[in-house]
């Protein structure tokens, strides 16, 4: 009987076989499954469903959705993008979807170095719970931002103990040493002899290379900066492969290290394939809002964690 209902109601099934059907039905089943999986407006709180109520009672409903939304009309207007497309159209889809969510970056300060504008937002009043940490990877012999961000942290009576990595110790150890601790290595994302940078001495005429010890970054945390779980800013420049550390799952996970903002500054050859699949990741995981795009010979973007509590009591409620 219910063979001759799903025949009525399915003509093109008549002239099938009973396994045929079954087969049929199993296989939009997982079609249908598969792509409820790939949800650009899906949320994975898979490991910590309460703090994920808890984010959202800190920020709000309203807020927080309108975040995913901004990360799923960015995701959405490039899903059919090549690689070489996405890397021409990120930033103006970037812009147009902010725009058409009245999502605001005011909040951003901006901060000039040497060659670049990278951004700080400033913390809220009495949120100071467990310290502040300011880390950067790669100094780059150019320490004005972050004695911009110290300034004003101290003109709001906060004090943040600054860290600085690079794998060169002339003039980066003593231009750091005066806003605190630098560590004479390089920081990437394995424990190994690995190639090092080394701007030279016009930011035109581009990088050298030489090779070095490499620590894993998760590594440094554990033997350097191991004062508080969470790190208030992330000043980082390396090669694409370190953003795996910012996917859901990564050792920072594993850790339980929290990044609330991060400056990021992927320098090199740039895969452009590799961009798009990272771009596209991040937007599906809504872990991080991506503001301040630059894509050029350098890719940087200012992100925010979108996921943290502490980091939303800090640096999200009151902001946007």
């Amino acid at each position: 009987m219910g063979g001759d209902f799903l025949s009525r109601s399915f003509p093109f099934l008549r002239g099938l076989r009973p396994v045929q059907k079954v087969l049929l039905f199993l296989a939009i089943f997982f079609s249908l499954l598969w792509l409820s999986q790939r949800s650009p407006r899906r949320f994975v709180p898979s490991k910590c469903p309460d703090r994920f109520a808890v984010f959202r009672r800190v920020v709000g409903s309203d807020l927080l959705d309108k975040f995913h939304d901004y990360n799923t009309c960015v995701y959405a207007r490039t899903f059919k993008a090549s690689p070489e497309e996405l890397w021409k159209q990120l930033i103006p889809v970037m812009d147009q979807c902010r725009k058409d969510l009245l999502l605001t970056d005011g909040s951003l300060e901006a901060f000039r170095s040497e060659d670049e504008i990278k951004y700080h937002i400033l913390p809220n009043e009495g949120s100071e719970n467990g310290g502040c940490t300011v880390l950067t990877v790669g100094i780059g012999k150019d320490v004005k931002t972050e004695m911009g961000i110290r300034k004003r942290l101290r003109d709001i009576q906060w004090r943040c103990s600054f860290h600085g990595a690079d794998p060169n110790a002339q003039k980066n150890q003593e231009i750091f040493k005066g806003l605190g601790t630098f560590y004479n290595v390089v920081v990437g994302n394995g424990t190994r002899m690995a190639p090092k940078q080394s701007k030279l001495k016009s930011s035109k005429l581009g990088y050298k290379t030489k090779n070095a010890p490499q620590v894993e970054l998760v590594d440094f945390f554990r033997k350097h900066v191991h004062s508080s779980p969470i790190v208030d800013q992330l000043l980082l420049t390396s090669e694409l492969g370190m953003a795996s550390y910012f996917m859901e799952g990564s050792p920072l996970d594993e850790e339980g290290i929290e990044i609330c903002q991060v400056n990021i500054d992927f320098h090199g050859s740039i895969d452009r394939r590799l961009f798009a699949k990272i771009v596209r990741r991040i937007l599906r995981e809504h872990r991080w809002v991506l503001f301040k795009p630059l894509i050029s010979e350098h890719v940087r973007f200012f992100m925010l964690n979108i996921q943290s509590p502490t980091c939303a009591e800090r640096y999200i409620v009151d902001k946007f």
